[in-house]
């Protein structure tokens, strides 16, 4: 083989090591070696970096009601949308099944972070579900670094984060599901007279 042969080669080879085999985003290993690298640096006040955990709602209902290989075109779906809605310079990683982070690097404040946030959101809002009904949605925790943050802290941070925003679409979702309309029944339009009583036992 050829030197530029060889070179390909351990091309593919450091790709594979450093990208998800199934979404093609960077992988958990690569994330924490950026994100370490990224935080040993000086931030100024317009050079800080915010993390953007997200977490894809009811995955596991999707997987057992349609099967692994419909999620895992979702998942496929949900990182592309993910990488259409952020930035150049932001890094987008599938850190395990469910979860996707963002590394946002350069962002000056919160409301841009939160920018960068309901545009992810959105993105991921345009994939349908595979019953066609409805549409898939994330739940995320956005957080910007701070003094003495390491990876694994800022990571923690962000986690609690979206899981505060994960138990508030649980309620939301609850509260919508409760003022829905009765379906109607058959004896909507009988008086409660009318209506046909089970007897107690041994009255017959």
């Amino acid at each position: 083989r050829d030197v530029t042969e060889e070179m390909a080669i351990r091309r593919e080879l450091d790709h594979r090591a450093s990208h998800d085999a199934l979404t093609g985003v960077v992988n958990r290993d690569e994330m924490l070696r950026r994100l370490t690298d990224r935080l040993g640096r000086d931030a100024t006040a317009d050079d800080k970096v915010g993390l953007v955990f997200c977490d894809v709602d009811e995955l596991k209902v999707l997987n057992d009601t349609w099967g692994h290989a419909r999620g895992d075109a979702v998942l496929i779906e949900i990182a592309e949308a993910l990488q259409s809605a952020v930035r150049r310079n932001d890094l987008v990683a599938r850190l395990s099944g469910d979860e996707f982070v963002i590394m946002v690097d350069r962002v000056p404040d919160e409301a841009s972070l939160h920018a960068i946030e309901e545009s992810c959101r959105r993105s991921v809002a345009g994939i349908l579900r595979p019953d066609g009904a409805s549409r898939m949605s994330i739940s995320v925790g956005a957080i910007l670094a701070i003094p003495g943050d390491d990876a694994a802290a800022i990571i923690d941070r962000a986690d609690r984060a979206m899981m505060q925003d994960k138990e508030r679409g649980r309620v939301e979702r609850g509260l919508r599901s409760r003022s829905r309309p009765r379906p109607a029944t058959a004896y909507d339009d009988v008086g409660p007279l009318d209506r046909p009583r089970s007897e107690p036992p041994g009255t017959r």
